[in-house]
């Protein structure tokens, strides 16, 4: 049986945490940039590359066996 750290559990929480909080601002400012500015910039799209990238970068996601 395998025994996890405490420590990775918490880790694991606040990276989730942010990941979400991450989309949700980011899906804000899409929709304000969309619908109400209409213009979209390179930040724009570069935003959406590193935050759909984002999941791939985390340590969370290094799974060892």
């Amino acid at each position: 049986m395998q025994v996890i750290d405490p420590r990775g559990v918490q880790l694991f929480v606040v990276d989730v945490v942010f990941l979400v909080l991450a989309w949700i601002f980011f899906f804000l400012r899409a929709l304000v940039k969309l619908v109400l500015i209409k213009k979209v910039a390179l930040d724009d799209w570069l935003m959406l590359v590193s935050i759909v990238s984002r999941p791939y970068q985390s340590p969370c996601c290094w799974h060892t066996t």
